[in-house]
């Protein structure tokens, strides 16, 4: 909080960024798979007799950790604080240095990419 003036002017700039905008929104986009994947997956999942899922499997030696259903709700929830996290960091920053806002961002896309690609696996993992 500069001034309230200039803190609006700088949320204006911040919001006209296209860059910023298209990458921020694809990380919700992202965001919003990740969730629609878990509950399509987890209906499937719910049904099963087991109280327990895999969390991690290893070819050469199997399944290495395992926790109770609702960890898996872990997985979106950190993508969550991440995005969050990194918006409010790239809008604090954006006055600042706008390549920085930029490459927060960027990093919350590469997550959200990873955690749906992680999903999607865990979810093989425990349905087949």
């Amino acid at each position: 909080m500069i001034h309230p003036l200039l803190d609006a002017v700088y949320t204006r700039a911040f919001f006209r960024d296209r860059l910023f905008f298209i990458v921020f929104f694809l990380g919700c986009l992202l965001h919003a798979v990740l969730w629609t994947l878990l509950f399509l997956g987890f209906d499937t999942l719910a049904t099963s007799d087991t109280q327990y899922i895999t969390l991690h499997y290893k070819i050469l030696f199997g399944t290495d950790f395992v926790a109770q259903w609702f960890s898996l709700f872990l997985v979106p929830l950190c993508g969550f604080l991440i995005l969050g996290i990194n918006y409010f960091l790239g809008r604090t920053l954006y006055h600042i240095e706008r390549r920085f806002s930029i490459a927060l961002a960027a990093a919350a896309l590469a997550v959200q990419v990873i955690l749906v690609f992680s999903l999607y696996l865990l979810l093989q993992v425990n349905l087949y």
